[in-house]
């Protein structure tokens, strides 16, 4: 017990001091990112007063507010070479309204704007037209970055890293790190403990303690730091020495549960006395419960006359002795009334006996004799009923036997009709499913592209698609989409299985790559962004086959990648057809640790790309012959030029004459997408 109550005192206090212990990691945490956000702003600081030295020119301004882009260019390179001797730097970018790259100090190697400037975190905002944030680069690195918003597009600046976690260590406190959603360092102040950090972070521990060879103890705490688009960056990890902390907490600790130890010894000591002198009158008490309990009536002591609970007991157990003896009278006179209604029950069944038939009579007496037995066996049982219940025993066995009769043939009937509810409802619930399964169908194809011309102000290309399900809900999907005004996104996939299951499966990748796409991101890119999601979280171990193109309508650039799928056909403007069988990468979902690669092919007008799911290739006839990867090449071959539509016709008519009503047995999905003339007048302004 005074191991218990000392426990008990001890967990509390733990409890206490581990709430005020989350309190302060929580409030350490806050000023750990306030520190962190005011050291990235403090070097920032320069790049800050050169986008406004640039924005300050009435020329460059205006040129820019006029959407004169060609002069703000020009006008943007004769000056980022002038301050480049004054300021150091590694990238100016300016940036359209939409986010389309104008201009970079680059080159024009790069097609993508330094920040997505649509995207901008309120978080991120340092004044009314200023964004200042760390912003991911080439190879994981991160890069101090400022955004000066302007009439007619963004002026975007900036640098490398340099002493930013120095200063925030400095600030801060201890030694501070940099470091990626996988582990790898970044940036550090102090690069000997790293390995041991390294290792604790990859375990899953967010907070490590990591020891040193001197006895010296360091707590590790990391926060999420994000970029200027509100998206996970890195983790800042700060970490300090804790070893008088951790000292001083252990030595309160003891002296808690060592006093707390000696004030319930002396509470249980005093306690113990005072009932040990309280409780002797029981011991009496209990010698006469257990006399009442041998039946010894006789026993009569002298009980102690008292008015707390020792004196309630004892006249309760007096209570207890009187009704004793009253219940011996009780019992004494239900003995003397069971002989007597013995006697009356025996006599009344001779009278009835002797006006019976043999038969009858003898049934009459052999139940006499039973009831005589049954008194006999009762012996001095008080209990008057015992001859009544000899007397009507066979009469119960009888009724019981022919009851047991009844309830086995209701049970057979019960049984009959429980089966054929059981085979209603089954048949109801099929119906049901049946329903749900269409309705699945209609609300699948429904969110498929199906309006046909796409994009009908868009004369410099045309996309045509179709999809036939091989059951109520299919596991194929195709998509198609803007990305600006510039670049279109295909992609088609198939996920592993059929029905509900696949079709959820693959409208998440679907959705996947989409948002990763409209994001900025590259086909690779998309595909190692819905890869990581999907293997992350993917108990069932589903999987899917992707492939995602983007065309830039403006230079015919063709940017593709495969996860997993079969490779697409390209017929060229003068009918030659050709495929990427080595262009084929990892599934999606299989696992998180894989990477994806992409390829560009240029495209020129007239030239068609036709992309499909293995339910093409594998149809079969009533033969089980395959339509093949062959069947496809001779349909495609045989295809007038341009025109997606017909392509994708043709080909499904292909299919039907081949298969000639033989039973689908996979999903089949086509895609054509054909580029008809190149964005002369934008790709010569770009």
């Amino acid at each position: 017990m005074i191991v218990s109550i000392t426990g008990i005192v001890a967990t509390a206090a733990s409890i206490i001091a581990d709430g005020i212990g989350r309190d302060a990691n929580r409030i350490e945490r806050t000023a750990q990112l306030k520190v962190w956000e005011a050291t990235v702003r403090a070097e920032a600081a320069s790049l800050v007063r050169m986008a406004r030295e640039i924005a300050d020119d009435q020329a460059f301004s205006q040129a820019l507010a006029q959407g004169d882009r060609l002069a703000a260019a020009s006008f943007l390179e004769a000056r980022v070479e002038a301050l480049s001797e004054e300021q150091p730097f590694d990238r100016v970018d300016l940036i359209g309204p939409d986010g389309q790259l104008m201009w970079t100090s680059i080159g024009h190697a790069e097609d993508r704007a330094l920040v997505d400037v649509r995207r901008l975190a309120p978080e991120a905002q340092a004044g009314p037209d200023i964004w200042i944030g760390l912003q991911p680069q080439t190879g994981e690195q991160l890069a101090p970055t400022v955004v000066l918003s302007m009439e007619g597009g963004s002026l975007a600046i900036s640098r490398a890293l340099g002493p930013t976690v120095l200063a925030f260590a400095e600030t801060y406190g201890g030694s501070a790190y940099l470091m990626t959603a996988r582990s790898d360092l970044i940036a550090a102040t102090d690069e000997r403990p790293w390995q041991a950090l390294q290792v604790a972070y990859r375990s899953g521990d967010i907070d490590p303690v990591i020891p040193d060879a001197d006895g010296r103890i360091y707590k590790a705490r990391s926060v999420q730091t994000f970029d200027m688009s509100g998206s996970p960056a890195a983790l800042l990890i700060a970490l300090r020495d804790v070893t008088a902390e951790r000292e001083q907490r252990w030595l309160i600790t003891s002296v808690t549960i060592v006093s707390c130890t000696l004030v319930v010894l002396i509470v249980v000591g005093l306690v113990y006395g005072w009932l040990r002198h309280s409780l002797e009158p029981l011991e009496e008490l209990a010698l006469v419960v257990q006399a009442i309990a041998r039946g010894n009536l006789l026993l009569s002591p002298a009980l102690p006359k008292r008015n707390d609970e020792i004196g309630g007991i004892a006249r309760a157990v007096a209570v207890l002795r009187e009704g004793a003896i009253d219940l011996e009278r009780i019992r004494f006179r239900h003995s003397r009334e069971r002989r007597r209604s013995e006697a009356l029950i025996r006599e009344k069944m001779q009278e009835l006996a002797a006006t019976l038939e043999s038969q009858a009579r003898r049934e009459m007496e052999h139940d006499l004799a039973r009831i005589e037995a049954g008194s006999r066996a009762a012996g001095a049982d008080a209990d008057g009923a015992t001859p009544l219940a000899v007397a009507f025993e066979h009469m119960t066995a009888r009724v019981l036997a022919q009851s047991r009769e009844l309830s086995s043939l209701l049970a057979e009937r019960t049984r009959d009709l429980e089966r054929l509810k059981e085979a209603v409802r089954e048949r109801e619930e099929l119906v049901h499913l049946r329903q749900e399964l269409s309705i699945a169908r209609d609300l699948q194809l429904s969110t498929l592209p199906a309006q046909f011309p796409a994009f009908p102000n868009h004369r410099e290309f045309d996309v045509y698609a179709a999809m036939r399900p091989a059951e109520e809900v299919g596991g194929d999907f195709y998509d198609f989409y803007l990305i600006d005004d510039d670049r279109i996104a295909v992609a088609i996939g198939d996920a592993s299985g059929k029905g509900v299951a696949a079709a959820m499966f693959i409208a998440i990748a679907r959705s996947l790559i989409k948002a990763a796409c409209l994001q900025g991101a590259g086909p690779a890119e998309a595909m190692r962004f819905a890869n990581g999601v999907l293997a992350s979280d993917n108990p069932q171990m589903m999987f899917a086959t992707a492939l995602l193109a983007i065309l830039d309508t403006r230079t015919g650039r063709l940017r593709l990648a495969n996860a997993g799928h079969n490779p697409p056909f390209l017929r060229r403007s003068d009918g030659s057809l050709s495929t990427f069988e080595e262009f084929l990468g990892p599934a999606l979902g299989v696992s998180d640790q894989v990477d994806f690669e992409e390829r560009t092919i240029p495209l020129r007008e007239g030239d068609l790309l036709f992309l499909f799911t293995d339910g093409v290739t594998e149809a079969a006839d009533h033969q089980e012959r395959f339509f093949d990867t062959k069947g496809l090449e001779v349909a495609l071959s045989g295809l007038p030029a341009g025109n997606p539509r017909r392509a994708v016709e043709d080909v499904q008519a292909g299919l039907d004459a081949f298969t000639a009503g033989a039973a689908q047995a996979d999903d089949i999905t086509m895609l054509a997408l054909e580029l008809r003339e190149l964005k002369r007048i934008q790709a010569l302004a770009a």
